[in-house]
C-alpha cells in the first residue's frame, strides 16, 4: 500500500509539472523578460506559483470512496498548489473510453491507471499526445526520481 502511494505521488507530482509548465491556452506577444515561470524551483513547495487545475482521467477504484474528498486529494492540493479535477469513468469499458477520447482529441490533462497499449504510446506518442517525461523529471524532479530510484530498488529485491 505505501508504495502504490509513493507510486501515485510521484506521477502526480511529475504530471503536474509538465501541464503547470507546458499548459497555456493563450498565444502571447510578450518578451521572454516580461514571462513569469509558473513553477517554483526545483525541491520547493508549493510546486507552482499560482494555483493550477489539472483534470486526471482515472478509472473508478472500489477502494476510494471519494477521489474529491479523500485525504491524499486534500494534502496533495495544500502542498503542491495544484487542484486536481478527477474525470472517474467505470473501470468496464475504460479501454474503449480512452480509445474514443484519444480519437476524438478531447483529453485530460492526466491519464492515470488507463490501459495504454504499446500500439497506442507509438502512434500517439508520434503525434504529441503523449510526452517523455524525462527531461522534466530531470530538471524538477528531485524528489519524484528519489521515489522511481526506490520503486526500481523495491522490485529487484
Amino acid at each position: 500500500m505505501k508504495h502504490k502511494f509513493i507510486v501515485i505521488l510521484t506521477f502526480l507530482l511529475l504530471c503536474s509539472l509538465l501541464m503547470a509548465g507546458c499548459s497555456s491556452k493563450e498565444t502571447s506577444k510578450k518578451t521572454t523578460a516580461d514571462v513569469k515561470p509558473i513553477v517554483t524551483d526545483p525541491d520547493t513547495f508549493p510546486i507552482v506559483k499560482d494555483k493550477v487545475t489539472l483534470t486526471v482521467l482515472i478509472p473508478s477504484n472500489s477502494l476510494v470512496k471519494d477521489f474529491n474528498t479523500n485525504d491524499f486529494t486534500k494534502w496533495y492540493e495544500k502542498k503542491t498548489g495544484v487542484h486536481v479535477k478527477w474525470e472517474i469513468i467505470p473501470e468496464d469499458g475504460a479501454a474503449e473510453k480512452l480509445n474514443l477520447m484519444l480519437a476524438s482529441g478531447d483529453l485530460p490533462d492526466v491519464i492515470m491507471h488507463m490501459p495504454v497499449t504499446k500500439s497506442q504510446l507509438m502512434v500517439y506518442g508520434k503525434k504529441g499526445v503523449f510526452q517523455s517525461l524525462n527531461n522534466l523529471i530531470d530538471k524538477y524532479g528531485l524528489r519524484p526520481r528519489k521515489c522511481l530510484m526506490m520503486s526500481l530498488a523495491l522490485k529487484m529485491q
